[in-house]
């Protein structure tokens, strides 16, 4: 790696194995708790704007609702960040984006 003089103190220029260890179990077990409830708050702030994209619609005013939809992408978005780190602190194991996306699958089938 080539990192900058600056920025390089305590780095020895590998990356671990397992960089959760370094955690305690309870401070682990804190920042999953932490993501999960944080996931669980978006997902209701995102049914509230889901529930304003309908009766926006329902009223007849479209371009309204077709607003409240781009707007309730932040806290869709914020669902699945908040999901992926509660996920890779419960497996213990940095996946990409795309291994998140295929536990769904193998879980749903």
């Amino acid at each position: 790696m080539d990192i900058p003089k600056q920025y390089a103190k305590g780095v020895d220029g590998s990356v671990p194995d397992r960089p959760l260890e370094k955690l305690s179990k309870e401070v682990l077990d804190i920042k999953k708790r932490n993501f999960l409830n944080l996931a669980k708050l978006s997902f209701f702030i995102f049914l509230l704007f889901l529930g304003l994209v309908c009766y926006e619609f329902y009223t007849g005013s479209y371009i309204s609702g077709l607003g409240c939809i781009i707007v309730s992408s932040i806290p869709a978005v914020l669902v699945i960040k908040y999901h992926y780190y509660y996920t890779v602190i419960k497996k213990k194991k940095l996946m990409s984006i795309k291994e998140y996306f295929e536990g769904f699958r193998k879980e749903i089938k």
